[in-house]
């Protein structure tokens, strides 16, 4: 599971890297769109600006011929033609000094412009001049005519550097069109290269869910396998133990049976026989005493049997327990054995955990019941109890000074029928029991032993 976790991780990963990539394709895209929309406006107005200047030329080429043919024969269609002509041209004079000189010829197209304006005005003056003084005042003034002709040659000039002005222009352009063309390629590249990250984690992710969801079934399909059996081992364990109860009680009962009717034949013996009688009695008794002792010890393996088998199946039902209360009871119970035994019991004030109590009260049970049974004969027993909080747990420690554990013992000692090779007293499930009693309440349980020296039970429960 930590395996597909990490693919897990890495194909989310891996996805966020594409989507960042796209992100940032869009923003170099978005970039490229307004660079080539600025392009493209600067071309429009350069276009405008060089039409602007090829139709002021073209006026004053047709107002110098307009004028003189007035001059000369004193048309009126002609002097209607030389003012409109001059009207148009000032207006388009006024656009070329509120455009933008944005292609590096403002500072040569200024004094050319002003000049044209110079002179529509004076052939201006000298139309008026032929108009109310006669014709042969402005024909004396035929040199600011020729002017124009003398204007023409800086405008067309003028209109060649534009030329090639906007060629240069239209051969940058066309590179950074170029340019634009290649990183719009190398954006679908990238997006090319995105679109296979996204698709190829949520690929990932989809078969590391169907993965997920396959364990998960195959988990719980193992789990209804398992209570399924558990259920059938109890089943089992319950109909075996009726079954030997029966026995067992039989055996107890003949047994006691059989002690009685020895004591009634040890009375009826003749005084000359009473000797070997007593002996033969006390070997009887001896065997009797196996039988019960055996009857004793298989009735509490059936006893504990049934306890594992049902352990966990009642309902945990969690509580907040006062910790010191219950264990204060708990002692009460074997004050006898702890006043006989000089046992030295050190209790610390322990904060209270969130438990089954019954539950709870059994493994407390247990343990004291085990530090008191495996005691070191050659000391009185020190039995401390210590307790203390975090911040959502509570941990207490169980620490004796008895006979200890191997080092080779203690990994198995929750094992179901296992006993230490340092005693033989149990039958092997009491620590087993309070293993999975501990695990059913959300905590779990740890030893530390020194053979010889004692041993730790340290418990750690929900606060």
């Amino acid at each position: 599971m930590r395996i597909l976790n990490f693919k897990e991780n890495l194909s989310i990963f891996i996805l966020f890297c594409g989507l960042a990539i796209l992100i940032g394709i869009v923003f170099l895209a978005y970039s490229e769109k307004n660079e080539l929309r600025m392009i493209t406006i600067q071309e429009n107005e350069a276009a405008k600006h060089l039409e602007i200047l090829q139709t002021i030329s073209a006026n004053l080429v047709d107002m110098r011929s307009e004028s003189i043919t007035f001059l000369l024969y004193k048309d009126p269609m002609n002097l209607e033609n030389f003012n409109a002509l001059a009207t148009d041209t000032e207006k388009l004079i006024e656009k070329i000094r509120s455009a933008e000189p944005d292609i590096g010829q403002g500072a040569a197209v200024d004094p050319t412009i002003n000049d044209v304006q110079s002179l529509i005005s004076q052939l201006r003056e000298l139309v008026n001049i032929a108009q109310t003084q006669g014709f042969e005042v402005p024909r004396r003034n035929m040199p600011i005519i020729a002017k124009i002709e003398q204007l023409s040659t800086p405008l067309r000039k003028i209109l060649e550097l534009r030329n090639r002005n906007d060629l240069l222009i239209a051969q940058q352009n066309r590179a950074a069109i170029d340019a634009a063309g290649n990183a719009i390629l190398e954006i679908s590249i990238f997006v090319a290269v995105a679109l296979v990250l996204i698709f190829s984690s949520l690929f990932m992710l989809m078969r590391y869910a169907a993965i997920r969801k396959r364990i998960f079934q195959e988990a719980h399909d193992l789990r209804e396998i398992l209570e399924e059996k558990n259920s059938e081992l109890e089943s089992v364990i319950s109909t075996v133990s009726h079954d030997l109860r029966s026995p067992l009680v039989n055996i107890k009962g003949f047994s006691s049976e059989l002690k009685r009717d020895i004591s009634e034949i040890t009375a009826l013996v003749q005084p000359d026989k009473a000797s070997q009688a007593q002996k033969l009695t006390s070997q009887v008794s001896d065997s009797i005493g196996f039988i019960e002792s055996s009857a004793i010890t298989m009735s509490s393996l059936i006893e504990s049997l049934v306890r594992v088998a049902r352990t966990g199946k009642q309902p945990v039902t969690p509580v907040k327990v006062d910790v010191s209360a219950m264990l204060a009871e708990i002692f009460k119970n074997y004050e006898f054995t702890i006043k006989e035994n000089k046992i030295r019991i050190e209790l610390a004030d322990l904060p209270p955990c969130t438990a089954d109590a019954n539950h709870l009260k059994q493994v407390f049970s247990n343990l004291i019941g085990n530090a008191i049974k495996y005691r070191d004969p050659s000391r009185p027993l020190v039995l401390t109890v210590t307790g203390r909080r975090t911040s959502d747990h509570s941990t207490y420690c169980f620490i004796d000074n008895g006979i200890g554990i191997s080092q080779q013992d203690q990994p198995k000692i929750f094992t179901m029928f296992f006993r230490a090779s340092t005693t033989e007293k149990g039958d092997g499930l009491g620590l087993a029991i309070v293993k999975k009693l501990v695990e059913l309440n959300k905590g779990h349980i740890r030893v530390q032993s020194q053979l010889g020296k004692g041993t730790s039970f340290c418990i750690n429960l929900p606060a």
